[in-house]
């Protein structure tokens, strides 16, 4: 495997005079649940700190209007039925499925279904991988899907088998695999790239979400979904290792890492002149 380096990385565009938000893209993030309303905001924050020139949350129709909606960047839209996110989907460059979603309404597997048959640039995490398990032999190209397990989530999507021995197993359909852990693996068809500037401090909740989100913005800005992954999780991993130079590994959470990645986006642009 290549070890994840800059050298590695797809080069970030310079930005235009002439663009404007839809220019930079236009993510759609499906999740939250009662007890997991932070998961979907996190994926946004993460996403516009990466460059998307818009992120939109589409929150299940019972927590809406009950949701503090206090993120003044981000746009929330209520959603009941799939066809409500059908009605969405126009503009949209790209989706992020899954951040605190409940995996146990039927109504999500139609979802899902909407999405993947649209066949928009589309990544799939958290809750959303046991609903994808669901559908997933339904359909016969993922060429457009990221799905981002950690190892538990994968384990249940190899019926119990070792993600790390078996991981190679998600490999189908040309899907984009990002496999999170201690070291992170990003694999699609004979292609594989390890991650391993990860920190210990990263084990907290809220960083798959963050991680989603700034993936989803490297999708929804065009880039093709192995090198949105390599990107993302590159730069991932880099804003928490700057995080910890203001805190402490006890303490870091999610938002310090999202807070950190303005800095990391000016190392790498230095980086790649």
């Amino acid at each position: 495997m290549k070890e994840l380096l800059v050298k590695n990385l797809a080069l970030l565009p310079k930005r235009s005079k002439e663009g404007h938000k839809y220019t930079y893209g236009s993510l759609l993030i499906i999740g939250g649940s009662i007890g997991y309303l932070g998961a979907p905001e996190l994926s946004g924050l993460a996403a516009l700190r990466s460059g998307v020139g818009l992120a939109s949350i589409a929150l299940p129709n019972d927590i809406y209007y009950s949701f503090k909606k206090d993120v003044l960047s981000l746009m929330f839209f209520p959603y009941q039925t799939s066809s409500d996110i059908k009605a969405l989907l126009p503009k949209k460059t790209a989706v992020v499925f899954g951040p605190g979603l409940n995996k146990d309404d039927p109504q999500n597997e139609a979802v899902l279904e909407t999405l993947l048959t649209a066949k928009i640039a589309l990544l799939i995490d958290a809750s959303g991988l046991d609903i994808f398990k669901r559908v997933m032999d339904k359909f016969d190209d993922f060429a457009n899907v990221v799905i981002t397990p950690h190892l538990g989530e994968a384990a249940r999507l190899l019926d119990g088998l070792d993600p790390l021995t078996n991981y190679e197993l998600l490999l189908k359909k040309n899907i984009t695999l990002v496999l999170k852990g201690s070291t992170t693996i990003i694999a699609k068809n004979n292609e594989r790239f390890l991650a391993n500037n990860g920190h210990p401090a990263m084990a907290v909740a809220g960083m798959g979400d963050v991680l989603s989100g700034v993936i989803g913005a490297f999708l929804a800005e065009g880039y093709s979904p192995l090198e949105a992954s390599k990107l993302g999780v590159y730069i991932h991993q880099a804003a928490a290792r700057y995080a910890l130079k203001a805190t402490h590994e006890i303490s870091l959470i999610s938002e310090d890492v999202i807070n950190s990645l303005p800095f990391v986006y000016d190392e790498l642009t230095a980086e790649q002149k």
